[in-house]
């Protein structure tokens, strides 16, 4: 029987904490990349800009696609 490792970190601002069996966080952290790792991937041409208005935001997805 494993005992629960909790996990506290800060995501945008947010400080959240995570409650999970040693070999799931095991796996977890073995298979998550690093933060360089990432930045190399990441393209910002693919980012759509979400207005915070959802009604609009839709409205403005929408006209993208017909164009």
């Amino acid at each position: 029987m494993y005992k629960l490792a909790c996990i506290t970190f800060k995501v945008g601002g947010i400080i959240t904490s995570v409650i999970t069996s040693p070999p799931l966080l095991l796996h977890r952290l073995i298979t998550s990349p690093f933060s360089d790792e990432v930045q190399k991937e990441y393209d910002l041409s693919k980012e759509r800009v979400q207005d915070a208005n959802y009604k609009r935001d839709l409205e403005i997805a929408r006209l993208k696609r017909s164009l």
